[in-house]
């Protein structure tokens, strides 16, 4: 699956139509950098920038996020440490990640983490296949829906906990066991 991809302006406190927010999902293309918990500070992302605007939609983007998945669309933000550019469906979902935390990706994935070898490279190889991305977006699918009535809303400023840059939401939803 591929995006056209849509440049949109943003306009700050803006209410979204059904319609905006697509073109928002679909602007995910122009995404240039993905936040890493080792980015300084000051190399935060504008909380304005596409990527953070759908992630502080928190809960409204869950859907549209999780169905960008098998989008191959490539961007020009790079993967860090790993090489290559993040395509539309692994920017949703890292931002999706920003947005609900603990995600059991490499169960969804169905391939253990490679704990002697490359570590998080076994996400990379394994979604490189087209099929497997299908397979990804439907487990997430499934797992979100299945638990959607548990997750709760935890506040928390990520500045100096995991991270060193902030989430603009200062929270995360996480699955209440």
């Amino acid at each position: 699956m591929k995006t056209i991809c849509y440049t949109l302006i943003l306009i700050p406190y803006l209410t979204f139509s059904q319609s905006e927010r697509i073109s928002l999902f679909d602007s995910l293309c122009f995404v240039e950098k993905i936040p890493h918990c080792l980015d300084a500070v000051s190399e935060h992302l504008d909380s304005n920038s596409i990527f953070w605007r759908t992630v502080k939609m928190k809960e409204e983007a869950i859907a549209n996020l999780i169905d960008k998945i098998d989008d191959t669309t490539k961007t020009t933000a790079q993967i860090r440490h790993f090489g290559g550019y993040y395509t539309v469906g692994d920017v949703a979902f890292v931002a999706l990640q920003e947005i609900i935390i603990e995600i059991p990706t490499f169960k969804l994935l169905g391939v253990p983490f490679d704990e002697k070898g490359c570590g998080y490279c076994a996400y990379w190889q394994h979604l490189s296949e087209f099929s497997n991305r299908q397979k990804f977006k439907t487990a997430l699918q499934d797992w979100y829906l299945s638990n959607q009535v548990n997750f709760v809303w935890i506040n928390h400023k990520w500045e100096g906990y995991e991270c060193f840059y902030r989430n603009p939401n200062d929270g995360y939803y996480v699955l209440n066991k």
